[in-house]
């Protein structure tokens, strides 16, 4: 399993194992629980949005994306994606 915090906190990811360990592994009969690997290549920047970045991660994981301006193009398009999403929703 990937852990993934977009700002790179001990404690989060500590608190999120321990969370996956004592809900989801009991209901899915993971009577020896799960690894877990804590995905670290990049880091959110300060002032971004942790919702877009969780985004990229996850299109990451999904693409197979190695490069780390790759990376950060994923976030960009992410974020215009969004604020397309928003102006359609003023508009209706």
């Amino acid at each position: 399993c990937t852990l993934f915090d977009p700002l790179q906190s001990d404690e989060t990811y500590r608190n999120l194992a321990r969370s996956i360990q004592n809900v989801i592994c009991p209901q899915l009969n993971l009577s020896n629980g799960i690894l877990f690997d804590r995905w670290t290549e990049i880091k959110q920047k300060d002032g971004h949005s942790c919702g877009i970045w969780s985004l990229t991660f996850l299109e990451i994981k999904l693409s197979g994306a190695v490069s780390r301006e790759q990376f950060y193009n994923f976030q960009e398009l992410y974020r215009v994606c969004l604020l397309l999403l928003n102006l359609q929703r003023l508009d209706s």
